[in-house]
């Protein structure tokens, strides 16, 4: 079992000395989330959302944007449900043309070996594998200079005893520029 909220809220506290760094605003939401403990990879999934995000973060330049969120999709049958992650950013986006090898093992574009932006280039080879180990799909929009969006839709059994209730809320932004602030993405 994995306690979504729980797992979020980890991964928010881990890249948040980065996002202070930077003087990145970011915002979480869980929008109809009416299951939030699922039978999951607790470390997979972990790992998905931080390669993102960490990308994000990266190619973000200073006071930019980052988003994250959750959304419960639909119901199947049983105890199955799908859940949407989002995880968007501001930064400086990828072309066309990068974006049809963008999942390629040791692909980097141009432009950020040229700036010295750290990284070998297999981070996003190996989130689509887990994605797709995950039975679930990963998509990607980009423009150059305005930013990036990942959804990633992942098919999860949740635990039928789970806390129920709707969980719809819209965090205020986290402004991350003097102490460091943790806040819970659900309650």
């Amino acid at each position: 079992p994995v306690d979504l909220p729980e797992l979020f809220h980890e991964i928010v506290i881990m890249i948040q000395n980065r996002i202070k760094s930077k003087n990145l605003r970011f915002k979480a939401e869980a929008i109809n989330v009416n299951h939030e403990t699922v039978l999951s990879d607790r470390v997979r999934l972990a790992q998905i959302l931080t390669n993102i995000l960490t990308n994000a973060v990266k190619y973000t330049p200073e006071n930019g944007d980052i988003g994250l969120s959750i959304e419960q999709l639909s119901q199947n049958k049983g105890n199955m449900g799908i859940y949407r992650i989002t995880i968007s950013d501001t930064g400086v986006g990828m072309t066309d043309e990068f974006l049809k090898k963008i999942y390629e093992p040791f692909e980097r574009a141009v432009d950020t070996t040229k700036s010295g932006i750290e990284g070998i280039g297999l981070g996003m080879s190996i989130t689509l594998k887990l994605v797709k180990a995950f039975g679930g799909e990963i998509e990607v929009d980009s423009t150059v200079g305005k930013g990036t969006r990942f959804k990633i839709d992942i098919p999860m059994e949740y635990v039928a005893d789970s806390k129920e209730g709707k969980s719809n809320i819209n965090l205020e932004d986290y402004k991350i520029k003097g102490e460091l602030i943790s806040a819970n993405i659900y309650r």
